[in-house]
C-alpha cells in the first residue's frame, strides 16, 4: 500500500511540475563570466544573494573583484564560508 501512494504522489509531483513556471538556466561563458553575474542578480530582481564558499577561496581574495561589483550594483550579500573543500552529499 506504501509503494502505490508513493508512485501516485510521483506521478501526481511530476504533473504538477509541468504546471509550474520555471525559469530556464542561462549559461555564462567566458574568462570573465563571474564579473557578468551581478548584472543577471539585478535582471532577475534580487536584491540579496548568499555566497556559500570555502575559507580558502576567501583567504585568497578570489572573489574580491566580483563583491567590489555587488557593493556598486547595490546588492547585499552575505558570505557562508564554513563549508569544507570539495563537500560530500553529508556535507550539503
Amino acid at each position: 500500500m506504501y509503494k502505490f501512494f508513493c508512485r501516485i504522489y510521483q506521478f501526481v509531483m511530476k504533473f504538477a511540475s509541468r504546471l509550474l513556471p520555471w525559469t530556464k538556466p542561462k549559461l555564462i561563458r567566458g574568462p570573465n563570466s563571474i564579473l557578468m553575474l551581478p548584472d543577471e542578480i539585478m535582471i532577475l530582481g534580487c536584491k540579496k544573494v548568499l555566497i556559500v564558499t570555502d575559507k580558502t577561496i576567501v583567504s585568497l581574495g578570489l572573489m574580491e573583484e566580483f563583491l567590489k561589483l555587488l557593493k556598486e550594483k547595490a546588492i547585499e550579500f552575505m558570505i557562508y564560508d564554513n563549508t569544507s573543500q570539495n563537500p560530500t552529499i553529508d556535507n550539503i
